[in-house]
């Protein structure tokens, strides 16, 4: 992966950094000694997913190639390479919008957990009062060196990951509404849903010393410019699309656990690999080094874990070992968990649904009486008649699958084909752990079949979190006609109940950093 992207636009280049994802300590942190202030606390947790972020300030050059003048308020005798000042929030809005005609880019403004983590050097932080140091002078303009005015970009020293001008120089808008801190993880933060002011990060040229640490938020009213504010650029990161020729299954060996990866694949989505089982109790504890789980065995399926939980034992797994793993989208498990492209759900997809290759692929019905029964006591049922005096009823007990097989010869004789009911099968006993089996508790994983991509536990034993913070699948807690392969709940972020765990997805393009 590149780690900086450099766009030109009618002839002006400018360049945004690479920060990978990673979890971060925000706020008012010991090294900030920010004691007197109360905005930047509580100190707490942010996940942030891999995004680019500007590599200076927005300079009045750029400002001018795309909107075509300098902004009121600024004199056409300044340096082009000074960081452009006097704009509104709504003004960097407008600037944003025609750059993104001119470019074919969608960029945007930073959102200050964003702008912070940046600031402070993302992964490979030094936990410095500045951006990049210790000493202020060796990175920032501020009041004390400044002369009362602003710089150009980048002539102050970079921070660790060459940013420049995150301390000083000018404050920087930020996306954000502000609003007071909780003191929970977060992931991916927007700000607050309601409020007038937008935040402004970084200090400037006009400020002391301990206005310009980078844990200091103002609030500024977005319709209003300011002699002392700019502001710098931010792009998600897209997923590249993948050329490669892909492995039906990929193996990983994980601090002394072998993890197998199933490729999942179909015209309608985008490839990805998909864990075999859920994530296992030795897992989790080798990585977190805590289990949180009530039934502790280290083969057994993790559980009692939010979907916070989750998204931080991923981040120190993909630190640990520089892939990209992340929960499954509710689309991609329920796929996968009915059979991916080796089901007909793969056909129907495509809009080509063959019943007579549905019929030779799933297993021949075969009727109660030539089944083979597990008992003498149920062969003895399975032969006997009884009728019911004064009606025309018979009672003719047999074998306890039946049920199942009345309901598949209805599903055949109605081309209802699709998917089976549970993940690889029809008959939940077959596939899943739920009330019914279960003897309520969980079991350990690869004990019942998996499914046809070779998927264990997609339904039943435990239920499974997606990135949309649903869980799915069902559990053992639960009755078996709550273990579909369609199964779905929305739940809050922060829930953990003990048949609540997780299954790993691999994206294939990401590769294992050098």
């Amino acid at each position: 992966m590149p780690q900086k992207k450099t766009f030109s636009v009618a002839g002006v280049e400018f360049s945004l950094v690479r920060v990978s994802e990673g979890i971060f300590r925000m706020g008012g942190t010991k090294e900030q000694r920010s004691d007197f202030l109360s905005t930047d606390k509580p100190v707490h947790d942010v996940l942030l997913d891999t995004y680019y972020i500007g590599e200076t300030e927005v300079t009045r050059q750029l400002w001018k190639a795309v909107m075509g003048d300098t902004i009121a308020g600024g004199n056409d005798w300044l340096a082009d390479d000074l960081p452009q000042e006097w704009v509104s929030w709504y003004d960097c809005q407008r600037f944003i919008h025609r750059l993104d005609s001119l470019t074919g880019v969608r960029f945007r403004l930073p959102t200050e957990a964003e702008w912070e983590y940046a600031a402070r050097g993302g992964q490979l932080a030094k936990n410095c009062m500045f951006s990049g140091s210790n000493e202020i002078d060796s990175v920032g303009w501020v009041y004390r060196n400044s002369g009362s005015r602003t710089h150009s970009v980048a002539t102050k020293r970079a921070n660790e990951l060459g940013l420049y001008d995150m301390t000083g120089n000018v404050w920087e808008w930020c996306s954000d509404r502000f609003g007071l801190y909780g003191d929970s993880l977060q992931v991916n933060p927007a700000g607050p849903d309601d409020g007038d002011m937008r935040v402004v990060r970084g200090g400037s040229w006009d400020n002391a010393v301990a206005n310009v640490h980078l844990s200091v938020r103002q609030s500024r009213d977005p319709q209003y410019t300011f002699y002392d504010c700019g502001f710098r650029l931010a792009l998600s990161e897209d997923k590249p699309p993948v050329t490669e020729v892909l492995p039906e299954e990929k193996r990983l060996h994980i601090r002394g656990h072998n993890l197998r990866f199933r490729l999942v694949t179909g015209d309608s989505i985008e490839p990805y690999y998909i864990a075999e089982t859920e994530v296992t109790q030795s897992l989790w504890r080798s990585m977190m080094h805590n289990n949180p789980s009530h039934k502790r065995r280290p083969t057994y399926p993790v559980e009692s874990v939010s979907w916070t939980d989750c998204r931080m034992f991923i981040s120190k797994l993909n630190k640990r070992t520089g892939l990209h793993f992340r929960l499954p989208a509710v689309a991609e498990w329920q796929y996968a968990a009915q059979g991916g492209q080796h089901s007909i759900l793969f056909e129907r997809i495509d809009g080509k649904v063959d019943t007579a290759a549905i019929a030779a692929n799933r297993p021949k019905y075969v009727p109660a009486g030539q089944r083979k029964a597990t008992s003498k006591a149920n062969q003895y049922l399975g032969i006997i008649a009884i009728p019911i005096p004064f009606t025309n009823i018979v009672f003719s007990p047999t074998l306890p699958e039946y049920d199942d097989a009345i309901l598949y010869d209805y599903k055949m004789s109605k081309q209802d084909t699709a998917a089976y009911i549970y993940s690889g099968s029809d008959i939940a006993d077959n596939v899943a752990w739920h009330y019914g089996n279960s003897k309520s508790r969980e079991h350990r994983v690869r004990f019942k079949k998996p499914n046809e991509l070779g998927l264990y536990d997609m339904s039943g034993n435990v239920a499974e979190w997606t990135e949309q913070q649903t869980v799915n699948g069902g559990s053992w807690f639960e009755h078996e006609d709550h273990c579909k392969s369609t199964e779905c709940k929305k739940m809050n972020q922060s829930v953990c109940l003990p048949y609540i765990g997780l299954r790993l997805v691999l994206d294939p393009q990401d590769k294992k950093r050098k």
